[in-house]
Formats: C-alpha cells, sequence, structure tokens
C-alpha cells in the first residue's frame, strides 16, 4: 500500500510540475480569454443570463451553448472578476483530471493500467501545454474518461439513472468542443455492441436522447428570441461547409503527425501509417483477449479508429491538433493495456523512459515564461493606469494581427478611461517593445506621448 501511495504521488508530482510550474508567467490571455470574461462580466455585474458560447470552427460556423462560461464563474467570483482566475480554474481543472483518471481508469482497467496512463500523459509535451490553456477543449479528456466510467456502470447498474447522466455528459462536453461528436458516436455503437448486457429498450434511449437534448436548452432560448439564427448557421454550416478554400481530404495527415510525434518521435508519411495499423492490430488482439465491457469497449474503438480519419477527410480543411485531443486517451490506453495485456510491464517502463527523453527538451520549453502572457499584460495595464491617471488621452495598439486581445478588458478593469477624442495625445501599445517605449514588461511596451510625461 506504501508503495502504491509513492508511486502515485510520484506521478502526481511529474504531472503537477509540467502543467503549474511558473504559471504565472505562462498563462495565456488572449482573444478566446478575453471573450469569456467578458460574458463572466455580464453574468455577474449587469444579471444577464449568457445564451452562446464558444463558435464552432470559424465565423461561419454556429454557437454552441456557454456552459464553460458558467463552470468559470465562481473562479472570477474569488478574484473580483480579475483574469487570474483562470490561473485557479487550471490548479483545480488538473486536479481534477488526475483524480478522476485515476479512480475511474482503475474501476474500469485496474489499478496499474490508470497509474501507467497518467504516467504517459504527464510526460506528453504537447498534452502539457494544452493542460494550462484556459478554453473549452481542455476539458474534452477527462470528459471522454467520464463517459467510458458511465459507460462501464450501464452493466454493472441497471438504473435509468445512468442513461440520463449520459445524456447529459454527452449534450454538456460537445458543448465544449464539437469535436466531441466523435464521443458520442462512440457511445452509440458501445450501446449497439453492448446491447444484450446492458438491457437495451426504448425507455433508456428516449431518457438519454431527452437529456441530452436539454442540455441544448441555452441555444434555444437564443433562437426562439433571435428569428432561430443558430439553427440557421447550422444549417448553412453543413449544406455549404465552412472553408474558403478547396476541400482537401490529405490536409488533416500533418496535423495528426504532429499530435503524435511526442509519442513516436518521428513526423514522416511512412512511420504516420505504421502507426496508425500498428494501433489497429494492437486493437484487434484486444478484441480476441477481453470479455464483456473491455470487448465492447474496444470493438467500438475499432470503429472510431477508422471513422475518424473518414470525417476529416471529408472535413477537407486544416484542423488544429487540439481537434484530435478526444483520441488521446485511447490511444493512450491501447498502448498501455496491450503491454499489460501481454505482461510485459517493464517495456512500458522504458517505453516511458524513452519518451521523457524524446521529449525532453519541449516539456523544458513548455516551462519558459510567455513574455505576452496574462501577468505581463496585467503588469503593463497597471503602470498605464498610473501614468495616465486624471490625464486625456486615447490608445491605440501597434502588435501583430489578433494581439490586440486581452488587453481591452484589463484597461476597464483598471477603470483606465479614454476620451474618444482623436485630437488628445495618442499612447501606443506595442509588440515587440522596443526602445521608445516607457513602460515595458515582457515582450510588451507602451510609448507614452511628450504631453502625458
Amino acid at each position: 500500500m506504501k508503495k502504491q501511495i509513492l508511486i502515485i504521488a510520484i506521478i502526481f508530482a511529474v504531472f503537477y510540475f509540467f502543467r503549474l510550474y511558473n504559471i504565472g508567467n505562462r498563462v495565456s490571455f488572449g482573444w478566446d480569454q478575453e471573450q469569456f470574461t467578458y460574458q463572466v462580466k455580464q453574468l455577474v455585474k449587469d444579471h444577464k443570463p449568457v445564451l452562446l458560447g464558444p463558435r464552432a470552427n470559424n465565423d461561419r460556423g454556429f454557437f454552441l451553448a456557454p456552459y464553460f462560461t458558467y463552470l468559470i464563474t465562481p473562479f472570477y467570483l474569488l478574484t473580483n472578476l480579475h483574469p487570474k482566475a483562470l490561473m485557479y480554474f487550471i490548479f483545480f481543472y488538473d486536479l481534477l483530471f488526475f483524480i478522476v483518471c485515476l479512480l475511474f481508469l482503475k474501476e474500469i482497467f485496474g489499478l496499474t493500467h490508470s497509474l501507467f496512463f497518467l504516467a504517459l500523459w504527464s510526460i506528453n509535451p504537447l498534452i502539457a501545454r494544452y493542460d494550462f490553456i484556459p478554453r473549452w477543449p481542455i476539458l474534452i479528456p477527462i470528459g471522454t474518461v467520464i463517459v467510458w466510467r458511465i459507460l462501464k456502470n450501464l452493466e454493472l447498474k441497471k438504473s435509468i439513472l445512468n442513461w440520463i447522466t449520459l445524456g447529459i455528459v454527452l449534450g454538456f462536453f460537445i458543448n465544449m468542443h464539437i469535436q466531441f461528436t466523435f464521443i458520442v458516436i462512440f457511445s452509440l455503437f458501445f450501446i449497439v455492441f453492448d446491447r444484450v448486457k446492458i438491457e437495451l429498450n426504448i425507455k433508456k434511449i428516449a431518457f438519454m436522447l431527452g437529456f441530452f437534448a436539454l442540455t441544448f436548452t441555452p441555444l434555444l432560448i437564443f433562437d426562439l428570441r433571435h428569428d432561430f439564427l443558430n439553427t440557421k448557421l447550422v444549417l448553412n454550416f453543413f449544406k455549404n461547409g465552412i472553408g474558403t478554400i478547396e476541400p482537401n481530404s490529405t490536409s488533416w495527415l500533418p496535423v495528426f503527425a504532429n499530435l503524435i510525434q511526442p509519442i513516436i518521435y518521428f513526423k514522416s508519411t511512412p512511420a504516420i501509417i505504421l502507426f496508425y495499423l500498428t494501433i489497429a492490430v494492437i486493437i484487434i488482439f484486444l478484441i480476441k483477449n477481453k470479455k464483456n465491457y473491455l470487448k465492447s469497449f474496444y470493438l467500438t474503438t475499432l470503429i472510431l479508429w477508422f471513422i475518424f480519419p473518414l470525417i476529416f477527410a471529408k472535413y477537407g480543411q486544416r484542423p488544429s491538433e487540439y481537434y484530435f485531443v478526444f483520441i488521446l486517451p485511447f490511444i493512450y490506453m491501447i498502448i498501455v493495456d496491450f503491454f499489460l495485456t501481454i505482461k510485459k510491464s517493464y517495456l512500458l517502463c522504458v517505453f516511458i523512459i524513452l519518451l521523457i527523453a524524446f521529449n525532453f527538451n519541449k516539456l523544458r520549453e513548455n516551462l519558459n515564461p510567455d513574455y505576452l502572457s496574462l501577468i505581463y499584460r496585467d503588469k503593463l495595464i497597471i503602470n498605464l493606469a498610473k501614468v495616465t491617471k486624471k490625464k486625456k488621452f486615447n490608445i491605440s495598439y501597434t502588435v501583430p494581427l489578433g494581439r490586440d486581445a486581452g488587453f481591452r478588458y484589463l484597461i476597464e478593469y483598471y477603470g483606465i478611461k479614454q476620451t474618444g477624442n482623436w485630437s488628445d495625445p495618442l499612447i501606443q501599445i506595442k509588440i515587440p517593445a522596443d526602445k521608445n517605449c516607457l513602460i515595458k514588461e515582457g515582450d510588451i511596451g507602451v510609448i507614452i506621448p511628450k504631453e502625458l510625461r
């Protein structure tokens, strides 16, 4: 028992170190973060309910429900609406993810499986970077593991409550990011394969689908108020697509290569194909060597493994790496379960050591300060408030495209008032900072005109 606790403590320390070390200098405050921070302010200060959350894909996409905004609101209440609430949220989320994976994977696969899974998850530099970016997709991996546990419950406990929970969880997480659709597909196939053991009937399906639909209530209310605007966006999305360039069925491959590089080290096309086929063969091996829940789990995983490339090929646009995070828990559990099934746990230990060696530089780079992060923006605006107190001025931005995001909320938060009269002196927020900047924080500077000095 003491040995197990020590191993858990070591893995937990590694997990938290690569996510929270120097987090004050790394957590971002860009366009997404400013958007939902304003939503929280609207909810708390103006007492106006938020009905829209993230937008699927781009400005031609449709909206999802705003559950992420409601989820982070308690953290903003702790900070009087200061964006440093995002750091508290990340601290809480990463702790919750570790606990959920440890307990749920232990119940499904066993303690050894859960520990090896968390060890592999801890040292992946790409995942570690995503785990401290406060935005919607951060929740997708924990949602995947939770769904696995609920599907296990469908076999163990025949209560209708499990079906209600499944519907709510699938609806909640699909409103975090549209990629969770793959987990919905996975769940539906699992239910079909396992229909005898879970005693499937119309009543259970009706409860699941009903509560799944219920999670879209905020969007329905919005549509009723705005002539079904979001529904029209959904229909247009599927009818006309979202890309402005010619679809390319292979555009997702380089992104998938980036995703799996921390696992296999190489990014070449032959390496991707070999990895893909290897995982497929391992899944087939596990199907033949498992029973009950796990057999259905891997049968469904095999279908998902073949479906997701087809859907991304049909999508035809280049996604970001985080569009694939739904599949990472599957990949790691497949690898872990394979080596433990063939009773070669020492090979997993060797694999972990190799991954640390392969990814050491990237893991170390993750820990470096981001000189455009929240902390530097915050310090800059605090100093700007002191310099401009009781003076007339306006603010402009000389920054790369999109880098002005985040400043406006902080300017309002610290009560910096602009006149709107462009004959008044103009302050420039500049990225990168140069010698003309009177105020400098990280890579950000402020040029103060002589009239205000």
